[in-house]
């Protein structure tokens, strides 16, 4: 089954091949962090700067699915590079680690089984 992403193209005009990355890396984060609830992914490609030419930003938030009891936890990165499939992939990576850590530390203490008590 797919990951539900939703993609959000800014001052670009939207491609297929941009979806398939995102959607490749989307399948990717859910195989390494489980079942994904939501994925937003909203690419933009700035004006142009002063010499520093156009770079893409690409904003990856993930929410997963939670288990009774979990606590709600969600992960956002962002990423700018001169290649939109660069940008892409740092910031799915970002991503991937934040919401490992975000869920981490929102699992609380774990209690030491009765086993391993005695």
């Amino acid at each position: 089954m797919g990951v539900p992403v939703r993609v959000t193209f800014e001052s670009m005009y939207p491609t297929d091949e941009a979806m398939a990355w995102v959607q490749e890396q989307a399948e990717s984060l859910q195989t390494s962090h489980g079942l994904l609830e939501s994925c937003h992914v909203v690419i933009e490609r700035p004006r142009r700067g002063k010499g520093k030419g156009r770079k893409y930003r690409a904003d990856v938030t993930v929410i997963p699915k939670m288990t009774v009891g979990q606590s709600h936890c969600k992960a956002s990165a962002v990423s700018e590079h001169s290649k939109l499939k660069l940008a892409l992939t740092h910031a799915f990576r970002r991503a991937g680690t934040r919401l490992y850590y975000e869920c981490l530390a929102n699992a609380g203490p774990q209690r030491p089984d009765s086993k391993d008590a005695a």
